[in-house]
């Protein structure tokens, strides 16, 4: 048994517990057993961390596979990411990764920034043995766990164009939040392929969507939330879609860049959605699984409350990653890690969260499990 796994063992039995993880006194495991996911965020090059998290995901039975919400580079696109490949290659069960606005360079220069294809062959391409088999090979894709009838949407936020200027920059900030119509295209079909009955949980680095914080769950804090960005591209483009989805229903909508500045309007297109689920019928939609703000946050879109967001601190355990959150972590301690466990619980239609590691806020509350429906 790994340290990490160790120092969390009294939140096994949550863990268990929220997937219905278990045997019977016969011996028999429970057939009800749900999907579980270990959720991590924003590593920020922290090996060790990443290390622990793919470890704990090995040793405890009840999870199924693990995701990291975008962000392992430490900073940008030419710092060393050898160090993922080998974390990764440890798994022994699915491991699905995002892209984060620092995987993209989070900058316009070219020295440290990257095009479509290089983020995909960085990132994406040598995991490809322990994603699974995907149909599409960029970073954005979709999983299915047949067992749970769960599909695990992954999306690519970051999908800047590959324009540049006459000094080889890129015109648009690799790591402002936007979509090509590519993707969005795929994302309408794919949604229209999900099986009758199935569940849809959507991971992405940042949802740059207005969020209704429910300030009554112990997953926020005063100090988490905030307003977002003017400059986010096709803000309420993804909440739209999926509520089309949701309640089978057509959808024929353009969605342009931010207007405000004009900041983008040269070389971001608008992109038309055109969807029709009235045939397909209503969907089932879990809720989005977010990183980037480097907090924990749990609320739903302002103008679709039917669809829940779980944003989760890093996952990193150093002082300047952890500036922005409301834990103090401490190195040798439970609260150096800071991973969640994230049940989709398709009988019940709830999202389970339990917090592995710091689980005490600097305001003296609680943070172990949250609980809501969908």
């Amino acid at each position: 048994m790994s340290t990490i796994t160790q120092r969390n063992e009294d939140v096994r039995p949550m863990v268990d517990a929220a997937c219905k993880y278990g045997y019977n006194y016969l011996g028999i495991p429970n057939k009800d057993k749900q999907f579980c996911l270990l959720a991590a965020a924003d590593v920020h090059g922290d090996k060790v961390r990443m290390a622990s998290a793919i470890q704990y995901m090995n040793e405890v039975p009840s999870i199924d596979a693990g995701i990291i919400l975008g962000d392992m580079a430490p900073s940008n696109f030419r710092n060393p990411h050898e160090w993922y490949y080998d974390c990764v290659r440890q798994a022994i069960k699915p491991w699905y990764t995002v892209i984060g606005n620092h995987d993209c360079g989070n900058s316009d220069k070219g020295e440290i920034s990257a095009a479509q294809d290089q983020i995909f062959d960085r990132w994406i391409k040598p995991t490809l043995p322990v994603i699974g088999d995907i149909s599409i090979k960029k970073p954005y894709y979709a999983v299915r766990h047949d067992r749970y009838k769960v599909e695990l949407i992954v999306l690519d936020c970051h999908e800047n164009p590959d324009m540049k200027d006459e000094n080889g920059d890129f015109l648009v900030h690799r790591g402002a939040n936007c979509f090509s119509q590519a993707q969005i295209d795929w994302l309408t079909a794919e949604l229209a392929a999900v099986p009758q009955g199935w569940t849809v949980a959507a991971a992405l680095h940042t949802l740059s969507d207005e969020i209704e914080l429910d300030r009554e769950s112990c997953w926020n804090s005063p100090r988490t939330g905030g307003p977002v960005s003017d400059d986010n591209c096709y803000k309420g483009m993804i909440p739209s879609i999926f509520d089309a989805w949701i309640h089978g229903k057509r959808i024929e909508r353009t969605f342009k860049s931010p207007s405000r500045s004009g900041k983008y309007d040269a070389c971001m297109p608008a992109i038309s959605v055109s969807a029709d689920y009235t045939e397909r019928g209503e969907g089932i939609f879990a809720c989005y699984l977010c990183g980037h703000d480097h907090r924990d946050e749990a609320g739903r879109c302002a103008d679709f409350p039917e669809q829940h967001y779980f944003a989760f601190n890093t996952a990193a355990a150093d002082n300047w990653q952890n500036g922005g959150c409301d834990f103090a972590r401490a190195h040798g301690t439970k609260a150096e890690d800071c991973l969640t466990a994230v049940t989709i619980d398709t009988q019940e239609r709830k999202v389970k969260l339990v917090r592995i590691g710091a689980n005490f806020t600097m305001d003296m509350e609680r943070r172990e499990f949250v609980v809501a429906g969908y």
